[in-house]
């Protein structure tokens, strides 16, 4: 009895460690695409320039510092899944996935509102 219930529970370990993996790994690329649209706007002059003069940059600013704390949340992320804290790895990169949706989404917004079409962000 004893080596169906450790299968049972090595089996549950590591569904969830197979979970915190893919989460993490969703987590990581979502910070890499998030830095370079970030990346694509402070080399583009005019769309500096275009935000600048809609007075949303310091809105960009706080975005990118928002930024910086789910990419925090990441290095957690990855931190918990090396010690085996599964659950810590889903809760950090959970939190920042939500961060992520919140920068992307601000990020565009400020890109509609300055005019500032993404085309124009990978072109230039």
């Amino acid at each position: 009895m004893a080596a169906p219930a450790s299968a049972a529970m090595y089996h549950g370990r590591q569904s969830e460690s197979d979970k915190a993996e893919k989460m993490v790994e969703v987590a990581e690329k979502s910070s890499e695409r998030i830095e370079n649209l970030i990346a694509l706007v402070y080399v583009n002059q005019t769309a500096l320039e275009l935000i600048k003069n809609v007075t949303l940059l310091d809105d960009l600013e706080g975005n990118v510092t928002l930024f910086d704390e789910g990419t925090a949340n990441v290095t957690a992320a990855n931190e918990a899944y090396e010690a085996e804290d599964y659950e810590g790895a889903i809760a950090n990169a959970t939190q920042a996935l939500e961060i992520f949706r919140e920068v992307l989404r601000s990020i565009n917004t400020i890109l509609k509102d300055s005019d500032v079409q993404k085309g124009q962000l990978i072109n230039s």
